[in-house]
């Protein structure tokens, strides 16, 4: 660690920006590319295996809020104690929060395979659809805890200012589950035809390999694993600090999925094409948030290791640059979504109404995604200097203060248009709010 790693406390601030975020780009780029990849194969089983999978969404992204509540946790943690040149502190927080991570994954799998008929009947599954979801689902859970090591080793490796191992894991992983996706929804190469449970091996297959790799980092190039003291060695008092962090981070990243289950509850109102559409164009809109969301999550360990050594000044230009950026990037994106998205839904459905639907969703909502990238790394740096409780304000504000009331009301006036109206709302005020709020507690 002390020669592998990166003092990201000295030299330009942009510079240090671009080297964590621009592997953290290739990364990302490659799980939600391949993750659209995911979504076309099963585009091509029919609009009903589209639908199911649009209804795991707000499922899959609540676990995975979770299991980043546990990521900024480690991240926090680890590179505020490299900031203060604190090392044994940093492998003993890293050794605790991978065995606290292997205790909570269990309880998870249990109760996600347990509840799963009764969640998605609650968000609106047709027993046609749940029988489909449940395939998918089983299988998915069974591989959680080769989601949740991974996610915690890579937010410690990143947190010593390598990023560039944690991408090539990233890549490595989106470009096997999309040749297994391939081989096991379609049955090539002698394997069976397993449709939508095919796509739910291939991420299992592909996740397993994942953390092979992390840990691998970790404990031979990075020293980071204390296997002696594993489940030993001050244990109680990191998991009050790592559950300090980690719970309120992961309420944080809990409050997006479940008001999106909510959003689509009232979106199943319209139907399972509106469902459907929903599903591809929330993909869309996730991967063409990659950019400031990678360069949001590079920001973190560099606002980590700065806050513990003291150094304020060079967070606030950090802010500075990542604005500029965000501008910049919305309205491009922005721009790109009005001319194309008719086109790119096309890729995975034909169906003209989830095409209108879609389409509506796109030439609307990206209009805000300038200040949701504002949110992101706003709430994204509070988290890595141990105040999530903050990040959860603003979530909070976005979601359940703005979202949802306001698409309860304007979806009577504006039908389904209405939610979306709602949801470009919600990011133009939440973002703007957190921006101000953070640079006036940086100048404090």
């Amino acid at each position: 660690m002390y020669k592998k790693g990166k003092d990201l406390t000295q030299g330009p601030v942009v510079l240090n920006l671009l080297a964590l975020g621009g592997p953290m780009l290739i990364g990302m780029i490659s799980v939600i590319g391949f993750a659209l990849t995911d979504t076309y194969f099963i585009g091509l089983l029919g609009t009903q295996e589209l639908a199911a999978i649009g209804y795991t969404f707000p499922i899959s992204a609540t676990v995975f809020a979770a299991v980043f509540g546990l990521g900024v946790a480690t991240s926090s943690l680890v590179s505020q104690s490299i900031g203060k040149r604190d090392f044994a502190a940093a492998k003993r927080f890293t050794t605790h929060c991978l065995s606290l991570s292997l205790l909570l994954v269990s309880i998870f799998i249990i109760l996600g395979i347990w509840t799963i008929t009764p969640v998605f009947t609650w968000l609106g599954a047709q027993e046609q659809t749940l029988t489909l979801i449940r395939e998918y689902m089983v299988l998915w859970y069974a591989g959680m805890l080769f989601i949740v090591i991974p996610v915690v080793g890579n937010n410690a490796i990143r947190a010593t200012g390598d990023a560039i191992f944690p991408a090539i894991i990233m890549v490595f992983a989106g470009v096997l589950n999309a040749l297994m996706d391939y081989v096991l929804i379609f049955g090539k190469w002698g394997a069976p035809a397993m449709g939508m449970q095919g796509a739910a091996l291939a991420s299992l297959i592909a996740r397993f390999f994942t953390l092979l790799a992390s840990v691998g980092i970790l404990h031979f190039r990075e020293a980071l694993i204390d296997w002696a003291h594993f489940f030993t060695g001050g244990i109680v008092e990191s998991w009050k600090r790592i559950l300090g962090i980690a719970s309120t981070a992961a309420v944080n990243n809990i409050v997006i999925p479940f008001s999106i289950a909510i959003v689509t509850r009232l979106i199943a109102s319209y139907g399972e094409d509106a469902v459907a559409a929903f599903g591809v164009a929330s993909k869309l809109e996730a991967f063409a948030l990659i950019p400031m969301t990678a360069a949001a999550s590079g920001m973190a360990p560099f606002v980590g290791q700065s806050w513990g050594a003291n150094q304020k000044g060079r967070i606030l230009e950090a802010y500075q640059w990542m604005f500029r950026f965000c501008m910049l990037y919305g309205a491009f994106i922005g721009i790109l979504f009005y001319f194309l998205s008719s086109w790119m839904l096309s890729w995975f459905d034909q169906n003209p109404e989830v095409l209108r639907i879609g389409t509506s969703y796109l030439t609307l909502v990206p209009w805000s995604y300038a200040l949701e990238g504002v949110l992101i790394f706003s709430t994204i740096s509070f988290n890595a200097i141990g105040k999530p409780s903050i990040s959860l304000v603003f979530t909070s504000l976005r979601m359940f203060i703005i979202y949802i009331p306001v698409a309860l009301a304007l979806k009577y006036f504006f039908g389904i248009t209405g939610i979306f109206i709602a949801c470009a709302l919600a990011n133009l005020l939440a973002g703007t709010s957190s921006y101000r709020y953070a640079v006036y507690k940086i100048r404090e």
